[in-house]
């Protein structure tokens, strides 16, 4: 593969503040933590407390989709769950916590339950309650959507090395995302020293080892000293960036300009298209923009070369693979050869998503993680035919971008054109190009 372009900046969304102008509280705290057990949930409930003592109504949201547990730490039933937002107002079906007057909650969403998290809580109406969002773990997509529609973020972390490591880690996919880091919460201390100096960023509290830190004092105090700091603490907001300057071609001027630029490292885009070439033509002119890992799940390499060539572009730029027995178990070895700032092409996914859907929601985590660490970007090619694979949902709601491609007849001529079906870091870029058949950025 030739040499790939390193961005210059992983800031990818325009500056949002937590405050409003005279100090309060406003709009959405994320409550987050990669690390497994750092106390995170117990932390989103003592949190809420505290401003609840305050006199802050607050709402408790769980986001976890794969092990929520808020509703069992803070005692409610388990549904109503944020997939109810959809049909009803969060006042109406979140659950009042007993000892926690003031405090309500909203449990996770069940695994069967088809929701986009990022969406219900853009378009929470939460009243005049605070609202924490209580974040999965981990550093995936399912992290990024809950992460993405908040107003800041506070991190959880115990004072253990790997703890405090993970912790850098959220605040890099924080930062990625443009969203303030309002602190953190150090549990189960009583020494925030070597924390703040590690992460670089205020300690908001720290709260003693408790078995029950719910009902002790101290711990309640440690809350409150949180809130309390969350009103006065100023936040390094990433600093606005030209998008240009930070974003990742794809290869096709008027795709490119419509998403500002291109995709932001990290992302994970999937180009939807008939099979008719269309789509495939977008993800060869992907390959001439960088160094390429094309993934080829039902071709050998030279037929994938051969279409490059009769369409136009060179072939000597990406590496191409052919998948195996296991195109699911291929292209999850695949990932850890990918160098820094590389595309990483699945074409198509269909394969892939044919799996079972626990496994194939693994590689999806495993594919973002890769991409982040990477500043690469992954393209899943999503055969868009009669059929539907029962995973495609999956995708489109993982991807950070769903691009359409389709042709559309102009008098005697076919026209290819573009249309951005989502884009996580503008929504706004949103909308329907023309594709030029021998265009480039």
């Amino acid at each position: 593969m030739k040499p790939p372009d390193r961005p210059q900046s992983t800031a990818i969304h325009p500056v949002r503040t937590f405050k409003s102008d005279d100090g309060a509280i406003a709009g959405m705290l994320a409550i987050a933590g990669s690390k497994g057990g750092c106390g995170k949930t117990t932390t989103t409930l003592g949190v809420a407390g505290a401003f609840a003592r305050a006199e802050t109504p607050t709402l408790a949201i769980d986001a976890d989709r794969q092990m929520p547990d808020l509703h069992v730490t803070a005692g409610v039933d388990r549904e109503p769950t944020l997939a109810s937002l959809e049909d009803a107002d969060a006042g109406a079906i979140a659950q009042s916590v007993s000892g926690l007057p003031g405090v309500s909650v909203l449990p996770g969403p069940k695994p069967a339950e088809s929701i986009d998290v990022q969406r219900a809580l853009e378009h929470l109406d939460s009243g005049d309650s605070q609202v924490l969002v209580d974040c999965p773990s981990g550093t995936g997509p399912d992290l990024t959507d809950p992460l993405a529609a908040a107003d800041a973020v506070v991190v959880v972390t115990t004072d253990s090395g790997q703890s405090i490591a993970d912790a850098e880690t959220t605040i890099e996919v924080a930062d990625r995302l443009g969203v303030p880091v309002a602190g953190a919460v150090v549990t189960m201390t009583d020494d925030p020293d070597a924390v703040e100096t590690r992460l670089d960023v205020p300690v908001l509290a720290t709260v003693p080892e408790s078995e029950s830190p719910l009902a002790d004092e101290e711990a309640h105090a440690a809350y409150d000293s949180a809130v309390e700091r969350l009103r006065t603490v100023e936040t390094d907001d990433p600093d606005p960036i030209d998008p240009t300057g930070t974003r990742m071609a794809i290869g096709v001027g008027s795709i490119d300009r419509q998403l500002g630029g291109g995709l932001p490292p990290g992302s994970i885009a999937a180009v939807v298209g008939e099979p008719d070439g269309h789509a495939e033509s977008l993800l060869h002119r992907l390959t001439t923009a960088r160094g390429t890992l094309y993934l080829s799940a039902d071709r050998p390499a030279r037929l994938v070369r051969t279409a490059m060539s009769a369409d136009g572009w060179p072939t000597e730029s990406p590496a191409v693979r052919t998948a195996g027995a296991d195109p699911l178990e291929d292209a999850t070895g695949l990932l850890a050869d990918l160098p820094a700032g590389a595309n990483f092409v699945v074409d198509p996914a269909d394969v892939l998503e044919a799996h079972d859907r626990d496994a194939y929601l693994e590689f999806l985590r495993t594919l973002k993680d890769r991409m982040l660490e990477t500043d690469g970007i992954a393209v899943l090619h999503c055969l868009d035919g009669e059929r539907r694979p029962a995973n495609r949902d999956v995708t489109e709601r993982v991807a950070d971008a769903v691009l359409a491609v389709s042709a559309v007849r102009d008098g005697t001529a076919l026209e290819a054109r573009a249309t951005v079906r989502k884009f996580r870091p503008d929504p706004s870029a949103r909308g329907t190009v023309a594709v030029d058949a021998g265009e480039r950025s």
